[in-house]
């Protein structure tokens, strides 16, 4: 009988691999003794699939572009990003722990993080396998890329430099709450805060990131985020 199981079972006879295939033809009995035996060139393994466009992989991080923001860490649900305990406002990426979400690479402001598609990130030492540093991306994909596979070309058209006016989150200053303490410009990783002691700070719209570091440090809650239309 002809069932949706039966249908499925069809389908996937004609369809294209998205995973790896199994590293041999058949179950072995003893998988150690097979790549043993492959590596003696005894027996043949099958080829990876080459990874597509949706395909996420080790998250990749710029270390020179990275403002030290500290977004990546608050939206981390897998607590896989901690500061660096070598370089202050840099941070470190344990592979072990992270969960492939790319929220951390959504959320980047200047495009430090990027999700590669690099797969092969197994050790036996788990605790160690940690990502320092991998230089900057050749490009950082649209999160709608992902849903192609490789050759096809996706409608940027949606995704183009926007015309019409939008809306951007940024913090500003509650003037007559401000003491010019200048804490939150001793923090602020892009330098959009100006003022001098005792005087009213003034945050530049163009240069905030939203990053949140002003609005926490402020010890008289001065610091408010707001929507501005650029």
């Amino acid at each position: 009988m002809l069932n949706w199981m039966s249908v499925q079972i069809i389908r996937h006879l004609f369809s294209k691999r998205f995973t790896n295939p199994y590293p041999v033809d058949h179950m072995p009995d003893d998988l150690t003794a097979a790549m043993e035996a492959a590596g003696r060139g005894e027996l043949s393994l099958n080829e990876p699939v080459e990874t597509w466009g949706r395909f996420r992989g080790k998250v990749g991080y710029d270390k020179e572009t990275c403002i030290g923001c500290g977004m990546c860490m608050k939206v981390c649900p897998a607590n896989a990003i901690h500061w660096s305990p070598d370089e202050p406002k840099k941070i470190i990426i344990h592979n072990d722990r992270c969960c492939f979400c790319a929220q951390c690479n959504d959320i980047c402001p200047v495009d430090a993080l990027t999700m590669t598609r690099d797969f092969a990130i197994s050790s036996y030492d788990r605790k160690s396998n940690v990502t320092l540093d991998t230089g900057k991306a050749d490009r950082k994909p649209f999160q709608r890329e992902w849903t192609y596979r490789e050759g096809e070309t996706p409608d940027t058209s949606e995704i183009s430099e926007p015309t019409a006016p939008s809306e951007k989150e940024v913090y500003s200053v509650i003037e007559e709450k401000c003491v010019g303490c200048t804490l939150c410009a001793k923090v602020c990783p892009v330098k959009a805060i100006e003022g001098k002691v005792k005087e009213k700070h003034v945050i530049d719209p163009k240069k905030c990131v939203a990053c949140g570091l002003c609005a926490e440090k402020c010890p008289k809650d001065a610091i408010e985020k707001i929507k501005i239309t650029l």
